[in-house]
């Protein structure tokens, strides 16, 4: 394995961490959204951040992607 390809690599078990950090944030952020409305509290903010993560977490998985199209094209010049 070249130094690119080593690097790519790391970069995409990043993004992997990334993500999976992410979703479960998500997730966390659903369940206290529930808890709030269920409590009768005003979910406004949470939902807008959810929104925000979400948004977010897209970029990071089309990132991911770039990086793994990347390593298609590296391993395809060995």
């Amino acid at each position: 394995m070249n130094e690119p390809e080593k690097l790519e690599r790391q970069y995409l078990a990043e993004a992997d961490q990334h993500i999976a950090d992410a979703t479960a944030r998500i997730a966390g952020l659903r369940a206290h959204i529930a808890d709030l409305e269920r409590e009768g509290g005003d979910a406004t903010a949470a939902r807008d951040a959810l929104q925000v993560l979400q948004a977010t977490l897209q970029l990071m998985a089309d990132h991911r992607a770039m990086i793994a199209r990347l390593l298609e094209t590296l391993a395809l010049r060995r």
